[in-house]
């Protein structure tokens, strides 16, 4: 078992275009700096003590430009990469904590800000765009982010040229998670849980479910804890919430008993248990398929459409990552459940100690930072 406090310090790096040396633990990103040029010395990714979830230690900052639209071409940020080894996981739990910092008065942008801002809104009543062949008027203040991809590569990190570079065959099967805003009055529910589904081979499009009311497309609107949000749906609410995931491996290809789940601080948010993550057949890389590699690859946050702000602007805004923890099921008696470790889970009061031990030769119990 790995693990260890947030830390200063270079971890390893696979070589591809826009990345350096990512923070300590960590494999790669997919840009090393927001894309804005008076922002030069800002990093994407900062494990440092400005925010933490404890009296003392460390966190991950995430500074992100705002481009100020909501469309097909208008994604910003990226994210941070984690590899897990050649063969991965069939089952794999993913749980981190996030803070989105609220510092604007009455937690509403202004719209004409500008530089990197301590707080983190998604859109504001002051400022809204709509790109006619993209999106309908209705959705003029909408806005998404990425909160979590996890992917099956279906070769080893040393053969997949980007393995960052969404889609491709080698990030097949892959869960993405979203955190969708679409604010009122078109919709009652300001924030809510959308996930998207890409099967192997060739990372097949399957169902984008909306989590919440309204829900779409097999999502659910019982009891679906919403995603935290200011008071005004704009911005974040400035406290920590613990976001976790699972993922388990179809038992062969075609089979549609590949499971996901989500939870929001502890309260379930989605589940599937339906999913045919690998169909049979061969990629193009010539790889046929098998459901024998597990989940090796988590990428967060990733992408994001912030509305707050128009790009002209050139703002970065920034939310906070603490506590990261990947792992497979639990036993219970392994000393991190404290005999309260229920359905694999750790306990949702868990937070990581300060000692790296090494990992184990068994994957069971795999947690890493």
């Amino acid at each position: 078992m790995e693990s260890g406090s947030a830390e200063t310090g270079g971890g390893s790096n696979v070589a591809w275009p826009t990345t350096a040396v990512p923070p300590l633990h960590w494999t790669s990103y997919r840009a090393s700096i927001p894309k804005y040029s008076n922002h030069a010395a800002v990093k994407t990714f900062v494990i440092d003590s400005s925010a933490h979830r404890g009296s003392t230690g460390k966190a991950l900052t995430y500074n992100s430009e705002v481009d100020g639209g909501y469309c097909s071409s208008c994604w910003t940020g990226g994210g941070i990469d984690k590899y897990l080894g050649d063969g991965g996981h069939q089952e794999l739990f993913v749980r981190f904590w996030k803070k989105e910092p609220n510092n604007f008065p009455g937690g509403t942008t202004t719209g004409n800000e500008t530089g990197v801002i301590n707080s983190w809104c998604w859109g504001t009543s002051q400022y809204s765009v709509w790109n006619g062949s993209d999106i309908q008027p209705s959705l003029h203040h909408s806005s998404a982010g990425k909160l979590i991809r996890i992917t099956a590569l279906r070769r080893r990190l040393s053969q997949v040229p980007n393995p960052e570079r969404y889609p491709s065959p080698d990030t097949s099967p892959t869960l993405i998670v979203n955190a969708n805003r679409r604010f009122a009055p078109t919709y009652p529910h300001a924030a809510q849980f959308d996930t998207e589904e890409r099967y192997a081979p060739n990372y097949q499009g399957g169902p984008e479910r909306i989590w919440g009311n309204p829900p779409s497309n097999g999502g659910s609107n019982l009891a679906v804890p919403y995603l935290p949000t200011s008071a005004d749906t704009w911005c974040g609410d400035n406290q920590w919430h613990m976001y976790e995931y699972y993922v388990k491996m179809n038992s062969a290809p075609d089979a549609a008993d590949g499971i996901y789940r989500i939870w929001l601080d502890g309260n379930l948010a989605a589940e599937r248990a339906d999913v045919p993550w690998v169909k049979s057949g061969v990629d193009s890389n010539g790889t046929a398929m098998a459901t024998a590699t597990g989940w090796n690859w988590v990428m967060l946050p990733d992408n994001i459409a912030s509305t707050a702000f128009p790009s002209e602007n050139r703002v970065t805004m920034r939310f906070y990552i603490d506590d990261v923890v990947m792992y497979t099921p639990m036993s219970g008696s392994e000393p991190e459940c404290g005999g309260n470790c229920l359905g694999g889970r750790l306990p949702v009061n868990y937070v990581i100690g300060s000692s790296d031990p090494a990992p184990p030769a068994a994957p069971s119990g795999l947690r890493v930072q």
